[in-house]
């Protein structure tokens, strides 16, 4: 399995990515989506979050305070390193787990703080989405609704992008059409899915022809078995009709079993002309080569 790291400042895109890539069969394991997992009531994160930084960090459901938590750490690096000790183990261990049992040909953790918690070292590789800061800034303030000021702090408080790029395999400018791009980059880095999709396209073919067989046995065993029964049948009945009545001499036993055999041959043949219409060629033969 091929493990792939995304990763950059905040607002570049990483979500668009990640889309992306999950529609053309990657695995996405998006260290987000698991932060939130691991402070979700009545988890030991979330009790170390209350302790550490105040239960006003809880909203009145009990549930973590994200914007009230966001504006603390942004503006103080000490606390922030506080948060990050309590939330990257936990993070750090859900995401191994998710890895290990991943059956992808593609795995890819998308995290912003990638670089920062260590991922690099379990990783083949590191894609790194990058957009100049005026219009980083200018996409986090929309997205979020927040301020500039403490949009500045929190792009800030991330790993520069130039010591990022030093650890980076592929550095993805994002500052065009998103989809555009991703179709036209990420979609090059797919090598692992084109070849997944050449072996799912050999295991149809081989079901099919699989399906075939059985539908081929099926039909010879109803032409072979079932359908002669009414010439026996019938043969009983010709017997029947002829003698007026049920044979027991032992010549009309021959006689009965005589023009069964004949009828049953001459019915078997008729068939036979049939199973033409039914027969398929499982492996088609190959052209002969130039």
């Amino acid at each position: 399995m091929r493990t792939v790291g995304l990763t950059g400042g905040i607002a570049t895109g990483k979500s668009v990515a990640s889309r992306y890539l999950e529609s053309l069969g990657a695995e996405i394991i998006d260290a987000d989506v698991i932060a939130r997992q691991v402070v979700e009531p009545p988890s030991a994160a979330l009790t170390q979050i209350a302790a550490v930084f105040g239960a006003d960090m809880l909203s009145p459901s009990g549930d973590l305070d994200r914007r009230r938590l966001r504006e603390l750490i942004f503006r103080d690096a000490k606390k922030r390193e506080k948060l990050n000790a309590i939330l990257h183990p936990a993070i750090r261990a859900k995401v191994e787990a998710s890895l290990a049992a991943s059956k992808a040909a593609l795995a890819v953790i998308v995290a912003p703080l990638l670089l920062e918690a260590g991922y690099q070292e379990i990783c083949d590789e590191i894609w790194l989405l990058y957009l100049p800061e005026g219009l980083q800034l200018e996409r986090l303030v929309r997205r979020d609704g927040i301020d500039p000021a403490l949009g500045r702090a929190m792009i800030d408080a991330q790993m520069p992008f130039e010591e990022k790029r030093r650890f980076a395999t592929h550095v993805i400018e994002n500052s065009g059409d998103p989809q555009a791009f991703y179709k036209e980059n990420c979609g090059g880095f797919m090598k692992p899915r084109s070849q997944m999709e050449k072996m799912r396209k050999k295991r149809k073919i081989r079901n099919n022809r699989l399906r075939r067989r059985r539908r081929n046995l099926i039909l010879r065993w109803i032409f072979a078995v079932v359908l002669p029964l009414p010439s026996l049948a019938l043969s009983s009945i010709l017997i029947r009709w002829r003698n007026g009545s049920i044979p027991d001499s032992s010549a009309c036993r021959w006689k009965s079993m005589l023009l069964k055999m004949t009828l049953t041959i001459a019915w078997s043949m008729v068939l036979s002309k049939r199973k033409a219409i039914f027969r398929s060629t499982p492996f088609p033969a190959k052209a002969p080569s130039a």
